[in-house]
């Protein structure tokens, strides 16, 4: 993917303390 980024981005090791928090995907939906 290329595109600038923006200022409010989130950078990698703030995805990691973030991803604790946010739901399991759940199955089934559109491939």
């Amino acid at each position: 993917m290329n595109r600038k980024a923006y200022p409010t981005d989130l950078k990698d090791a703030e995805w990691e303390i973030l991803r604790p928090l946010l739901p399991d995907a759940k199955a089934g939906g559109r491939p």
